[in-house]
């Protein structure tokens, strides 16, 4: 039998024996016995160790890659001039509004700060990057699959790529989408 059937079959991983503290192989053992293939695993044990080591360092490889994109994906959003700005302005706003909703509940709004003063309009119109970034992100948390679909795409292309294009082409795209379901 080759060694990826082996594993397969046969459950086959690395463990750590708790008496000698050595790496050895773990079995479905029941398996094991029922095939009568213990020696044929004892013979390929080296063989199959190896392979295993080097499918779990390749997922190690593969795991820090996608830690490094996620890292770099979130310096970049972070590097967006005036997105940090504008969502502080927004979520100060909704808190406001939550506190002065919940004073109702017993003062009546007494109590509560003033009404903070932004112009999120202009801060989008100031910074047209953060604007496209949040654009596409209240695309992308959209609950119609397609109309998110066209929004993490066009959200990574804001990220990573060229945030004008990025948002013309969702623009273009969710027009056509509104074109095909406008009698459904």
């Amino acid at each position: 039998m080759e060694i990826e059937q082996l594993i397969r079959k046969y459950s086959l991983s690395l463990g750590i024996n708790p008496k000698t503290g050595e790496e050895g192989l773990i079995a479905n053992l029941n398996a094991v016995k029922r095939d009568n293939v213990r020696d044929e695993i004892a013979a390929k044990k080296q063989q199959i160790m190896d392979y295993l080591k080097a499918e779990r360092a390749e997922k190690e490889r593969e795991a820090e890659e996608a830690k490094r994109k996620a890292q770099e994906r979130q310096e970049r959003i972070a590097a967006i001039e005036g997105l940090k700005e504008i969502q502080d302005a927004i979520e100060d706003l909704n808190r406001w509004h939550y506190e002065f909703e919940k004073s109702f509940d017993d003062v009546g709004g007494l109590g509560v700060r003033p009404m903070p003063k932004y112009d999120i309009k202009a801060m989008r119109t100031q910074y047209p990057h953060a604007d496209a970034y949040l654009r596409a992100e209240d695309e992308a948390l959209k609950s119609n699959y397609e109309l998110s679909a066209i929004g993490r795409k066009a959200l990574e292309e804001v990220i990573f790529g060229d945030y004008v294009q990025a948002i013309t082409t969702m623009d273009a795209e969710i027009k056509a989408f509104v074109d095909r379901h406008i009698w459904d």
